[in-house]
């Protein structure tokens, strides 16, 4: 038994590459999301701006005419206003991101008027 152990020590040990899983390729977006997704960014992008302006331009005049939108021009409702529209668009953005992860785009609720 020790005369196996020797002959064992003295070859030395074939190496193999270790087992590492191959990166996995993110699934492309599919259309539908892609295109919900590139509107959702644009609107989430104009709401940050816009937020983040309205505290600083709510004393200038052209203020009335973006504030008759949301139906008042008392500015904390606007904000909590902005601020729940672009907690629900970040939350529309997780949900479709986490769809497309899967591979299922969106599907027509009835068939589109041709």
């Amino acid at each position: 038994m020790l005369c196996s152990l020797k002959s064992a020590t003295n070859h030395p040990m074939a190496r193999t590459a270790p087992t590492t899983p191959a990166p996995t390729k993110p699934r492309p977006i599919p259309g539908r999301i892609g295109a919900v997704l590139t509107v959702l960014a644009t609107l989430i992008a104009h709401a940050r701006l816009f937020a983040a302006t309205a505290t600083t331009r709510a004393s200038a005049p052209e203020f009335a005419t973006a504030a008759a939108v949301f139906g008042t021009d008392h500015l904390p409702t606007i904000l909590h206003r902005m601020r729940r529209g672009l907690l629900r668009a970040l939350a529309l953005q997780e949900y479709l991101l986490a769809r497309a992860a899967r591979g299922r785009n969106l599907r027509f609720a009835w068939p589109p008027c041709v």
